[in-house]
């Protein structure tokens, strides 16, 4: 059974995938058949498989990356430090103010679809979303609902069931939880502080002939880390010499000064951003951006972007760029964020990592052990193994600093943390 929930965890055995018959299994491991039934009876009871008459043993959606997008409430009172959201700010409960100012018929607009002129206000804002992180100006922008939509929009537009996709070694969990439904091999590569290894990038693309790579170049998601500028140089060369598309997601990019990828690949980039990393989580407010060649299908394809859109969501999102407040919202959560970083270096001894909403720290033992003793002492914090995109996981977890609701109850939650033998 810790077998089955180890490889669930893993993304090795995925949704809907069969089992062996349990006698079969039993042959083929060297056990007795009642070991492998009560195994089974175990891991049912967990919800991790389940058995239909006459067409075997399948494995259930309850992998843990799906367990940390599942919002469904729970008794138990938390300091949560693993959803990755923005800081709250005083003024977070006066966020539909900006409703208050429409005229009666920009009201019965938002009560309908996304007319054409709101979709096209919204791609010109997303545009000045992306201008201070280095977008092209001659960049065509679509409008999506959030970042995770907009990268389900490429992976559905431009992959087939079966095809390999490249990513860094530890890779967020809404990119496993798309690679399951769509049925993609997620083909990873070893990653350091510098961002992923170009002799390991190299020979993933050639060993798999992955056509597509996602990547997360500035504040890594869970690691945090920001790749280096000689090693945009050298991923830039391989993409170059490989023909590869590479989608960036740049959804904690404006709180770095770390430039995007994408304008040195040629092309070949695919930025992907939204406001609900940086500015407010309930804000679904996201973009495709790119070279209009490189995107032309998709801007053909609606149904699978701007139509799924809200009118709500692309005025607010588009009203709160153009009058400045997304960004001055930015400027406090970066003030916020380096004042929880150094609430973390005091309790923690600090990081060699520059400042980021979430911090990837390391652990004795069994990451999956750690979470559920932090949980024990009332602190909410995600397993390294969430994020592993292969077969190696790391005696690591990852902390949003950002998800208490103040410094005081973070300091306390990352003291409680020390006792778990928790270090940067």
């Amino acid at each position: 059974m810790d077998a089955l929930r180890h490889d669930i965890r893993r993304g090795i055995l995925r949704f809907g995938d069969r089992l062996p018959a349990q006698r079969e299994l039993a042959s083929a491991l060297g056990v007795n058949l009642s070991t492998i039934s009560k195994a089974y009876q175990e891991a049912s009871d967990k919800r991790l498989i389940a058995g239909e008459v006459g067409r075997g043993t399948f494995v259930l959606a309850l992998s843990a990356e799906d367990e940390l997008l599942r919002k469904a409430s729970r008794a138990e009172k938390l300091v949560d430090l693993a959803a990755n959201v923005p800081a709250p700010l005083p003024e977070d409960g006066r966020f539909l103010e900006a409703l208050a100012g429409l005229t009666p018929d920009e009201q019965r607009e938002l009560t309908r679809y996304a007319s054409p002129a709101l979709l096209e206000r919204s791609a010109q804002a997303g545009a000045r979303w992306l201008a201070p992180r280095g977008l092209d100006p001659q960049a065509t922008v679509i409008p999506c609902v959030g970042a995770h939509a907009a990268l389900m929009a490429l992976l559905i537009e431009r992959t087939e069931p079966g095809d390999p996709v490249v990513v860094e070694s530890f890779t967020f969990p809404g990119m496993k939880a798309l690679a399951k439904q769509l049925r993609l091999r997620l083909i990873a590569v070893d990653q350091d502080d510098d961002g992923v290894l170009p002799e390991a990038f190299d020979a993933a693309v050639r060993r798999s002939r992955a056509r597509l790579a996602v990547l997360v170049p500035n504040l890594h998601n869970p690691t945090g880390s920001v790749m280096a500028e000689h090693r945009r140089t050298e991923i830039a060369n391989l993409v170059e010499r490989h023909g590869l598309t590479v989608i960036e997601d740049d959804v904690y990019g404006h709180f770095t000064d770390a430039p995007l990828l994408a304008p040195r690949l040629n092309g070949r980039g695919i930025v992907i951003s939204s406001l609900s990393k940086t500015v407010m989580a309930g804000l679904r407010f996201g973009v495709i951006a790119s070279d209009a060649a490189q995107i032309a299908s998709l801007s053909s394809s609606p149904h699978l972007t701007d139509w799924l859109t809200t009118p709500m969501a692309l005025y607010l999102g588009a009203h709160w760029i153009e009058s400045g407040l997304a960004f001055e919202r930015v400027e406090k959560q970066v003030a916020e964020m380096n004042a929880r970083w150094q609430i973390m270096s005091e309790v923690l001894g600090g990081s060699p990592r520059p400042p980021s909403p979430h911090l990837w720290l390391s652990v004795r033992g069994d990451p999956d052990d750690v979470v559920s003793e932090s949980r024990k002492r009332g602190v909410a914090v995600v397993s390294a193994n969430v994020f592993a995109a292969g077969r190696k996981s790391a005696p690591r977890i990852r902390v949003s600093l950002m998800g208490a609701t103040s410094g005081e109850e973070l300091r306390s939650a990352l003291q409680r943390l020390t006792t778990l033998g928790v270090h940067a």
